[in-house]
């Protein structure tokens, strides 16, 4: 809900819009109504989080535009609609200086109404995407995101993290800063040891706090993701022989069925997919895939030559549901088909029965 105050000097156009507005509807409460400027300036100084205010231009002691002029001067966060008698364009362009979300001449009409009623909706509806946007930045969703990324060495997340308006749409420049900062916060909370010193740490943010546009901001956060990340995997390439050693007895305990793959054995580890399989390559076994396809083939090897299954039985055994697909695997691998590859090794027994 948005906090409103309704300010003019007739009070059947106090009473008008107090009747014919639908506030609970819009996502709108009316805290205050007021006679001239000076009642408006008393409930702004008594009430924060005045987020709407519906001003007359013309009303004693104080006119509407004087009181626009003091609410950008103090720096609140308050919407301005002004109402007014005068067509005239000098006090349109005078309210300009002032940001004014509305300029709505009298008499108010079913038309104008309308263009009030929707002017309010819109303010609410910011209010709240506006309090989404802070749980979002402050809340511990986007602080898990960050530290899973890192976590995983995923620099393809950190990327989706980065491009924020594929995320959240077209925002304002103040916005890209608040978001940035907080992602520049956040690395340096979970990954301290890729920067050295605390002088190196704020050395960090002031650089980061001098870029004025949005793509240098990103840029910049991207070079230090990628520093934090190669750091982290040199850090963790010191046990990564140990992850390697486990994943491959997962693999081997698990090579029955169709639930084996890259994904569910990089997630039983909490790791990415091209983390792990970067690990693999590191303690020279190839990628990830390629090793579970080659414990696959080990696997059926063995089955065709001591069991009189099908190939499509096989085939099956092992996760694969297109048997012809399997049978060009396994030929592609040995250099033989499965049937083959049993006929070799049949022939092979014999002749070694016989001697």
């Amino acid at each position: 809900m948005i906090n409103v105050i309704i300010a003019d000097d007739d009070i059947n156009t106090r009473s008008g819009l107090m009747k014919m507005i639908e506030w609970q509807a819009l996502g709108a409460n009316v805290v205050a109504v007021a006679e001239d400027g000076e009642q408006v300036v008393q409930f702004l100084e008594q009430y924060h989080g005045i987020d709407l205010v519906i001003l007359d231009i013309c009303m004693p002691y104080m006119d509407g535009l004087s009181v626009a002029k003091y609410i950008r001067e103090k720096a609140f966060d308050t919407e301005i609609v002004l109402l007014s008698a005068h067509a005239e364009f000098d006090y349109a362009r005078e309210a300009l200086k002032y940001d004014i979300r509305e300029y709505i001449l009298k008499p108010i009409n079913c038309a104008k109404l309308e263009l009030l009623s929707a002017t309010i909706k819109a303010v609410a509806q910011e209010k709240e995407n506006n309090i989404k946007w802070r749980v979002y930045l402050r809340g511990s969703e986007l602080a898990d995101e960050v530290k899973k990324a890192l976590r995983n060495c995923d620099m393809q997340a950190i990327k989706k993290i980065l491009d924020i308006e594929d995320r959240f749409g077209q925002i304002g420049v103040e916005k890209f800063k608040e978001y940035y900062s907080i992602l520049l916060e956040l690395l340096l909370k979970y990954f301290k040891s890729a920067f050295k010193e605390t002088e190196e740490l704020e050395m960090q943010m002031q650089a980061f706090y001098k870029i004025s546009d949005a793509k240098s901001a990103k840029e910049f956060l991207t070079e230090k993701f990628n520093e934090c990340i190669t750091v982290l995997e040199l850090e963790q390439g010191k046990n990564g022989g140990d992850i390697v050693t486990l994943a491959k007895r997962y693999i081997d305990e698990n090579v029955f069925g169709s639930n084996l793959s890259s994904f569910s054995v990089a997630s039983h580890f909490n790791l990415s997919v091209d983390h792990l399989s970067r690990l693999f390559k590191n303690a020279g076994e190839g990628s990830l895939s390629d090793y579970i396809i080659q414990i696959k083939i080990e696997r059926a090897k063995d089955i065709i030559s001591n069991s009189s299954h099908s190939i499509r039985r096989v085939a099956e055994l092992l996760g694969y549901t297109d048997s012809n697909y399997f049978v060009k695997l396994f030929k592609k691998r040995t250099g033989m088909t499965p049937k083959e590859y049993r006929t070799s090794m049949r022939a092979g027994r014999n002749e070694a029965n016989e001697s």
